[in-house]
């Protein structure tokens, strides 16, 4: 076990490292206590997921990457999900902060989400996951509806996906 938590702390150091000119923001999305029964009792473990937002300095790009770690140990979990997000990274471009030029609907799984502009001053009308993401991607003016599933994870990678496909259509 030791070993394992070394050789992710070398990891979480080479991943910062390579990414020396930028600022990271983590926003802890849900911790959830998973439990197993065994032939001795119950072990405990956690499942947590995150979300981790970059700057990156010279592109003017904004990079979002969602993780999720799992350990028995609470702060292992949070290096996991976060080294796990810094290998997701997705680019958005930061020239549209304010909102999106046009709306979007993407669906995951069971999950389906809508991202629409909005106008000045109106804020971030969102919820969940969707919510978290669109405020570290730097969005002021957006609202978002999410139909289908309950699912945080599903409906973060939908949302994830949607932004990707908005900069990348052709």
């Amino acid at each position: 076990m030791a070993n394992s938590e070394t050789n992710l702390q070398i990891n979480a150091n080479i991943d910062n490292s390579f990414l020396v000119l930028s600022d990271f923001q983590e926003k802890i999305l849900q911790i959830t206590r998973v439990t197993k029964i065994v032939k001795g009792g119950r072990k405990l473990s956690f499942r947590i997921t995150v979300i981790v937002s970059c700057i990156q300095k010279l592109d003017n790009y904004r990079m979002i990457g969602l993780g999720v770690g799992k350990s028995r140990n609470y702060n292992i979990a949070i290096l996991k999900a976060i080294a796990s997000a810094k290998k997701n990274f997705v680019s958005i471009p930061t020239i549209l902060t304010n909102t999106i030029p046009y709306q979007i609907k993407q669906k995951f799984c069971a999950a389906f989400i809508i991202l629409t502009p909005a106008s000045r001053g109106t804020g971030i009308k969102a919820g969940g996951a969707t919510r978290a993401i669109l405020e570290l991607a730097g969005f002021k003016n957006i609202t978002a509806k999410q139909h289908g599933s309950s699912s945080l994870i599903n409906n973060a990678k939908a949302t994830i996906k949607a932004l990707k496909n908005l900069y990348n259509k052709k």
